[in-house]
């Protein structure tokens, strides 16, 4: 451990209660991986040591609306390589100065904690460094999550429900609201795309928290339904993918910054900071 009051800490809070060990409440996969990957960049730059990340976290949203993944991400993740976590990390949480990510460090009087909360700018923030992310991201997924290895190649669709509001006629989501969900017709209009580019004649995986009665228009024009796993293996299902059909979300963004892969979204929520708008040749976007 560096010198006590010259010390430097970098650490991604995910949630107001984070007791260091296991949190209450936070976002999703998908958001968490925000300021996680801004830590990770201002360690790899020498800006502090890195303390591991809290991943564990009690959330009731999932359990009232009975989805089946709980997103508590217990045993995902391993501490991040050259971290400090267990009784050191608790010690420097209880004991350093807390500043944000932004602030200029104080006079050293004890250990500064640097947080890393929020969403930031989002993909803006993380520009030029997808390999990077990639790979550090890799090397802390629990190996039950990761991709078995050589696959067909395959199309991935993302339909995202949960807790994204309804939105039947698209009206919300047309005029750029996020956190929606795209209508049923949006993803057929998709797979016609599809059916008639390169990837045409490629399987087509669904990735859906949605229920089987909805997913019916698109299993019966070809699509299989994949069986539900962890959110992790979800995104590095969907990042391998040849070709992903997004679904507005932080998560279908983070498939494709990790899978650098051609992508199709919706025309008002492309995310800015993964795809090279507006001539990026691996982006096809549907009203």
């Amino acid at each position: 451990m560096k010198n006590w009051n010259d010390a430097v800490y970098l650490y991604p809070s995910f949630s107001a209660m984070d007791f260091g060990f296991f949190r209450f409440l936070g976002p999703g996969l998908g958001n968490l991986l925000l300021p996680w990957a801004r830590c990770q960049i201002a360690a790899n730059q020498g800006r502090g040591e890195l303390l591991s990340s809290t991943w564990p976290q009690v959330k009731v949203g999932p359990w009232i609306r009975g989805e089946p993944d709980k997103r508590s991400y217990v045993g995902h993740f391993c501490p991040e390589p050259g971290s400090l976590s267990g009784a050191k990390k608790a010690l420097i949480l209880a004991a350093g100065r807390r500043i944000k990510e932004t602030e200029d460090l104080p006079g050293a009087t004890r250990p500064v904690v640097r947080l890393f909360s929020g969403l930031g700018r989002r993909f803006e923030d993380l520009s030029g460094e997808n390999d990077f992310l990639r790979e550090r991201l890799l090397s802390i997924s629990r190996s039950r999550h990761l991709p078995l290895g050589s696959r067909t190649p395959y199309v991935a669709v993302h339909v995202r429900r949960g807790d994204f509001a309804p939105d039947p006629d698209r009206g919300a989501s047309a005029r750029g609201e996020t956190n929606r969900r795209l209508p049923i017709s949006w993803y057929m209009e998709a797979l016609s795309v599809v059916s008639r580019g390169p990837f045409g004649g490629l399987p087509v995986w669904l990735v859906t928290d949605g229920e089987p009665s909805e997913l019916e228009p698109l299993i019966r024009a070809g699509a299989n339904a994949r069986s539900r796993s962890s959110a992790l293996a979800d995104l590095w299902f969907l990042a391998d993918a040849s070709l992903v059909v997004a679904s507005a979300s932080s998560f279908s963004a983070w498939a494709c910054f990790l899978g650098n892969q051609p992508a199709i979204w919706p025309s008002s929520q492309v995310p800015p900071g993964v795809f090279d708008e507006p001539n990026d040749r691996r982006l096809t976007v549907i009203e």
